[in-house]
């Protein structure tokens, strides 16, 4: 059962929203009976939540608790293993509406991080194989991750600000397909050309979402004149643009490269990091709906930031969808249910005062994200949470229609 659990969670969380594990030597492990128990435990939580099968998903709690006491047992052990415990705990805590607690087990992550100097040339001991090597940049890159997930949600100062690590991590990543290769554990570690792969490019994505999140908070506060608005989302929206333009050409979303990324296993990889770059940008441009209604719409460029936040929040629906069909399989991370909802409050704030002719894709678009919300509800409790929200923001926009 616990290599059942482990194979669940590697095909369902791994590689979505964080990538801790090089996937080969997790098995191996498991199957040799030496891997850290607590990582046992806690994967085998998140790997429960996936079954058909009713009491094996009901073991998740107890698995979840002896993780957690195995962790505090040991948590004066600075080691890899418990930033990656930490991290699987806090993703664990994250979709069981527990952010507070997320928080918590990402922190404990960060500061074993730091004193193992984890990310840095410092921490990439000669002789290595190039597994160890790349595996300790992923857990950084995830932990990087995490962190503006995290902390940005609850107004928390990130720490994982270090210039060097980011660009030693970015700079250094070997090639996924080399990684993700059976034949790689034995190989030393030859120079990278500098190319980001798949998560080196999600990293650097994700440093968008703080001053996204900020320039949100700001605007909620009522902090910003017009003028600041206008510049601010102009810049944010630039970086994001330049971000795109830089990926590298196999990189980019076409059906050549979905389709190498089918016979490498890294679909979801390549489909979660577009679909994060079509929520951030639809996160950037959603106050422009609000302004929509105001006494000077259709006097400001809002109307282009109109349009803008519908394209993305489209793009990121059907994108979604289009990945179900190609590969088959499911993006069930509880992260992608956050972003489910900014989509589907765009479709919503449509239909009800977009022009006639949006309207029927906006419901087809709409009615597609709420099959996904409700397939992630029965996995994660923090979606049936998303789910509640969209529907009171739905009854909130339909109040201020009639």
């Amino acid at each position: 059962m616990a290599r059942q659990f482990v194979d669940s969670y590697l095909e369902h969380v791994h590689g979505g929203c964080h990538t801790i594990f090089h996937p080969a030597s997790l098995r191996l492990q498991v199957r040799a009976g030496t891997v850290k128990k607590a990582i046992l435990y806690a994967v085998c939580a998140m790997g429960s939540k996936f079954s058909a099968n009713a009491d094996e998903r009901a073991l998740e709690a107890g698995l979840s608790a002896e993780a957690k006491r195995l962790f505090q047992e040991d948590l004066e052990n600075i080691c890899i293993e418990n930033v990656q415990v930490s991290l699987l705990l806090a993703t664990l805590s994250s979709g069981n509406c527990c952010p507070c607690s997320e928080a918590l087990y990402v922190r404990i992550a960060t500061g074993i991080a730091e004193i193992l100097r984890l990310g840095s040339t410092q921490s990439d001991v000669e002789g290595d194989d190039v597994i160890s090597q790349e595996t300790s940049r992923r857990i950084w890159g995830s932990l990087y991750v995490a962190e503006r997930w995290s902390f940005s949600g609850l107004g928390l100062r990130c720490r994982m600000d270090d210039v060097d690590s980011l660009n030693h991590v970015v700079k250094a990543a070997v090639e996924d397909t080399l990684f993700y290769s059976p034949s790689t554990a034995s190989q030393t570690v030859a120079d990278s050309d500098g190319k980001p792969g798949l998560w080196a490019s999600m990293i650097t994505l994700t440093g968008h979402f703080g001053p996204i999140q900020d320039f949100n908070r700001q605007i909620a506060k009522g902090g910003l004149s017009a003028p600041d608005v206008a510049q601010r989302v102009a810049t944010l929206g630039r970086n994001l643009d330049n971000w795109l333009q830089s990926l590298p050409l196999d990189l980019q979303l076409s059906a050549t490269n979905l389709d190498r990324s089918l016979q490498n296993s890294l679909a979801k990889s390549l489909t979660s990091l577009h679909l994060t770059y079509h929520f951030l940008s639809t996160l950037l441009y959603f106050h422009s709906l609000e302004e929509q209604r105001g006494p000077d719409a259709g006097q400001r460029h809002d109307c282009e930031y109109i349009v803008r936040c519908k394209y993305h929040a489209g793009s990121f629906s059907s994108l979604l969808s289009h990945h179900r069909q190609v590969t088959g399989a499911e993006i069930n991370h509880s992260t992608i249910g956050h972003m489910v909802v900014v989509s589907s409050s765009v479709l919503v704030h449509t239909l009800l005062f977009g022009d006639v002719h949006e309207l029927p894709e906006a419901r087809q678009k709409l009615n597609s994200n709420f099959d996904v919300l409700t397939r992630l509800g029965r996995y994660w409790p923090a979606v049936q949470a998303m789910v509640v929200f969209l529907m009171h923001y739905r009854r909130r926009q339909n109040t201020g229609v009639s």
